[in-house]
């Protein structure tokens, strides 16, 4: 990292095993409970990280249905915000698509939306997903912003953020002209989150999750693991290309590529190919969104029978069940819904589906999310082939990773090897070198720092968490490294 470095004030939590077990209110699993504990008794600033699998999406959707905070949960992308029912950055802080300004932060309450003060004025926690991805201007500018609403000269104007992401996974989107600008107005070229002005005042408490659910097994999950830190041995290369395989059929696993047009010629030709007549959903849309960035809807949806598909989201019938990932391939079309074999061997309907844009506004004393936009459409997509960043938080069953042209951004070969479950499930076009791995020293150096800090939690002082608790109530003792 270059330029000035700022040491940042955070504990770490390492997650141990308790010696008795108790039962959640949200969850069977007890570590969810503490945490919950943590969101909601507490007002610390929190960062939940880990691995690729290892459940933060779960914890996150568990805090958001049981809390009484008054919260918003936003993402860096429409997508990501879909996923997990918020807003984006951008639209909640009304920020334009290219550099905020301070002429922006000033501008910010707008003309058009007269509850948008109020709810800044009320908010009480603000909940990020996929932090890995946000720029440390856009952290800063919301620091402003809340700072004026609030009336409080805190970080975030005394708002506590709930971040989630694995900082190993894809980074922040900068063009050329933008990575110069921030460059001189920063003082060094790293553009996370962490490397904002106001990140070091945070006090942030950082929880590593360590469990792995997307994968059992065991050397995959280590290999993965000297993967995610560069640490790839020639013993872990040799395991993995043994899954090369360029003439065996794949017909059957998402291929994964580095380049947008890569993944469309995949799926266009292999549409082409099959004899069936194409059939055209085209989606219907209403208010204020942008169909394909906004949502994982497809706008011109051709379809034939033998079509290889994802399912975008979960379903709600318990007996016609598929999942947001879920792999098939289509064996009917009809007007308003088709049908799919799941590899599961199970037969599915899948309908129309509502994919609704959110906006947040403060209304009777309370913050309520408001739908701006919707888009009606199947939740299907061709699923032959996608990229890897439309790949980040899915889980595969099967994958096939093309490499031949090679990775360009931090992180994105571990998300690829990391969405498949295990290594009976992956296969490689060419094999995978050393070079193809690629860490961002910027962020390995952050987590050498932040292990600095690691502490031992009493996980039983937890049932006793009120607004005025420090985090010196709950160390037992902290971690010499």
């Amino acid at each position: 990292m270059e330029g000035n470095k700022k040491e940042g004030t955070f504990f770490v939590i390492k997650m141990v095993k308790l010696w008795a077990e108790r039962k959640s209110p949200i969850n069977e699993d007890f570590e969810k409970d503490y945490l919950f504990r943590l969101f909601e008794k507490t007002k610390h600033n929190v960062l939940i990280t880990g691995a690729a699998g290892t459940g933060k999406s779960t914890i996150l959707k568990k805090f958001c249905k049981f809390s009484k905070k008054k919260y918003v949960v936003l993402a860096p992308t429409g997508i990501a915000a879909t996923n997990v029912n918020g807003q984006t950055i951008h639209k909640f802080f009304k920020f334009g698509r290219s550099m905020v300004t301070k002429e922006d932060i000033d501008d910010v309450n707008g003309k058009d939306d007269r509850y948008k003060p109020k709810i800044y004025e009320r908010v009480e926690t603000i909940i990020i997903d996929e932090i890995s991805m946000v720029r440390r201007d856009i952290f800063d500018a919301m620091d402003q912003i809340l700072r004026k609403y609030q009336l409080k000269d805190k970080p975030f104007g005394g708002v506590q953020l709930i971040l989630f992401g694995d900082m190993y996974q894809l980074p922040p989107v900068v063009t050329e002209e933008e990575g110069s600008i921030l460059c001189s107005v920063y003082d060094n070229n790293s553009n996370y989150f962490f490397n904002s002005n106001i990140y070091p005042e945070l006090s942030l408490i950082i929880i590593r999750l360590n469990h792995i659910y997307r994968q059992s097994d065991g050397e995959f999950i280590e290999i993965l693991n000297r993967m995610q830190n560069k640490l790839l041995t020639k013993k872990d290369l040799g395991i993995l290309n043994k899954q090369v395989k360029p003439g065996k059929d794949n017909s059957d696993h998402v291929i994964l590529c580095t380049k947008n047009n890569e993944a469309n010629n995949y799926n266009s030709e292999r549409l082409e190919k099959l004899p069936n007549p194409a059939v055209l959903y085209e989606a219907y849309s209403e208010g204020n969104i942008n169909i394909e960035r906004d949502t994982p809807a497809i706008e011109r949806l051709i379809l034939k029978v033998g079509s290889r598909v994802m399912t975008t989201v979960n379903s709600t019938n318990p007996f016609n069940p598929y999942f947001n990932g879920s792999l098939g391939t289509v064996t009917r079309l009809s007007k308003d819904y088709i049908e799919v074999k799941l590899d599961s061997d199970k037969t599915v309907t899948v309908t129309e589906h509502t994919f609704n844009k959110i906006a947040h506004t403060f209304k009777n004393g309370r913050i309520v999310k408001e739908q701006v936009g919707i888009v009606i459409q199947l939740p299907i997509k061709l699923a032959w082939a996608m990229t890897i960043h439309k790949s980040q938080g899915q889980t595969l069953e099967k994958v096939f990773i093309d490499f031949k042209n090679k990775p360009w951004a931090h992180g994105q070969t571990y998300v690829a090897f990391s969405r498949v479950r295990s290594l009976t499930g992956l296969m490689l076009e060419v094999p995978l070198q050393m070079l193809d791995v690629r860490v961002d020293d910027d962020v390995r150096e952050w987590e050498l720092n932040s292990k600095k800090s690691e502490v031992n939690i009493d996980f039983n002082k937890f049932l006793y968490l009120d607004l005025n608790s420090t985090m010196e109530d709950l160390i037992i003792f902290k971690i010499r490294t």
